[in-house]
C-alpha cells in the first residue's frame, strides 16, 4: 500500500491503471464521510474517459432504513451493486438506481452501458461482499475536522439539510462508523490518497 497525496496519487493511480492492460477496469474508492471520494472519483472518471457510479445510490431509502441511520452496510442494496458490477466486468449494460437526496428515496433506474474504466466511490466499499470485485482499491485519508466541514456544506447546499442535523448525524453515526466499519477498509487499499 502506498501513501500519496491528492495529485501524485491521483497520476500514479492513472499510470497503474493503464499499465494494467485491462478492460475494463474496475476502481474502488473508499473513504470516510466527505473525505473528497466523489471529488477524485471524478478526476479519475475525466483523466480515463471513465464512469462513476456511487454506492449513495444504492441507498435503500429512509422508509427501509433502520434507525434512520444511512451510515451503515445495511442502509445500501449490496447485493444489487455486487450483481452490476459483475455484469459490467462482463461488458452487459446495467439499469443502475438514482436516488433522490432530498426525497430520501430512488426515484428509478437509468442505463448505465460498461466503458473501460468504472470508477465506484463509497464509504463501506470495502467490505466482504465487495472489495473482491475491484481491480484497484483507493482508500482517500481525509481528517475529522476536515471532512466535517465539508459534509456541513455539501449536506446543505445539495441535500436540504440544516447545520444542526448534519452534526447531529455526525456524532451519532458517521462518526462511529467511520471508526468502526471505514477505518478498518484502509487496510484493503491499495493506495492510500491523504486530501486534507
Amino acid at each position: 500500500m502506498k501513501t500519496f497525496e491528492l495529485k501524485k496519487g491521483v497520476e500514479e493511480i492513472k499510470n497503474r491503471v493503464i499499465e494494467s492492460k485491462k478492460s475494463p477496469v474496475l476502481i474502488g474508492i473508499a473513504g470516510g464521510s466527505a473525505s473528497g471520494k466523489g471529488y477524485i472519483s471524478k478526476m479519475l472518471a475525466k483523466i480515463l474517459n471513465g464512469k462513476v457510479i456511487g454506492l449513495d445510490e444504492y441507498n435503500l431509502g429512509r422508509e427501509n432504513i433502520k434507525d434512520n441511520n444511512f451510515d451503515s452496510v445495511d442502509a445500501y442494496d449490496i447485493e444489487l451493486l455486487k450483481s452490476h458490477l459483475k455484469l459490467l466486468k462482463q461488458n452487459i449494460k446495467i439499469g443502475k438506481p438514482v436516488y433522490d437526496f432530498k426525497l430520501s428515496k430512488r426515484i428509478g433506474y437509468e442505463e448505465f452501458a460498461p466503458c473501460n474504466f468504472v470508477i465506484v466511490e463509497g464509504f463501506l466499499l470495502f467490505n466482504d461482499k465487495l472489495t473482491d470485485e475491484f481491480d484497484f482499491k483507493i482508500f482517500v485519508d481525509s481528517s475529522p475536522d476536515v471532512r466535517l466541514q465539508r459534509r456541513i456544506k455539501r449536506d446543505i447546499a445539495e441535500r436540504g439539510s440544516t447545520e444542526e442535523s448534519v452534526k447531529r448525524r455526525w456524532f451519532r453515526d458517521a462518526e462511529p462508523a467511520f471508526k468502526k466499519f471505514v477505518e478498518p477498509q484502509r487496510r484493503f487499499a491499495d493506495f492510500i490518497i491523504v486530501n486534507d
